[in-house]
Parts: C-alpha cells; sequence; structure tokens
C-alpha cells in the first residue's frame, strides 16, 4: 500500500515537472526576441531606494529631535 502511495505520487511529480518544463520552454520561445527580464540594477535600485529613504529619515527623527527641540524651544 505504501509502495503504491510513492509510486502514484512519483508519477504526479514527473508529469508535473514535465508540464512545468514544457510550458517555461514555451515562454522562453514567445520571449525569446526580447531581453527577458529587467537589469539587475534597475531591480534592486527600485528595492533599495525607498527602504534607504525610509532609513534615512527614521535616522534623522532619530538623531535629530534634539536639535529640533532645542530650535523650537529657543524661538518660543
Amino acid at each position: 500500500m505504501l509502495a503504491s502511495q510513492v509510486l502514484r505520487s512519483t508519477a504526479s511529480i514527473s508529469q508535473t515537472a514535465t508540464v512545468a518544463s514544457k510550458s517555461a520552454s514555451k515562454i522562453l520561445l514567445r520571449a525569446s526576441h526580447k531581453r527577458i527580464g529587467e537589469a539587475w540594477i534597475r531591480t534592486e535600485a527600485r528595492r533599495l531606494v525607498p527602504a534607504f529613504l525610509g532609513w534615512s529619515a527614521f535616522m534623522t527623527g532619530v538623531l535629530g529631535w534634539p536639535f529640533a527641540y532645542r530650535k523650537l524651544a529657543t524661538s518660543l
């Protein structure tokens, strides 16, 4: 019984892999005249620029609040 379950699952895995590889090859053939993906530097810039801006705003707030407080306290 266990052997038949293992054989069935192995057969379904290999069938799924075959279907996936066929669809992947179709996608590659369809997109072969163009660049398949975006440039790496552009992807990383899109990912890192917002993170860096958020980090800089946080650090400015954490380190700059005493200076802002002093400036506001002396002007009032």
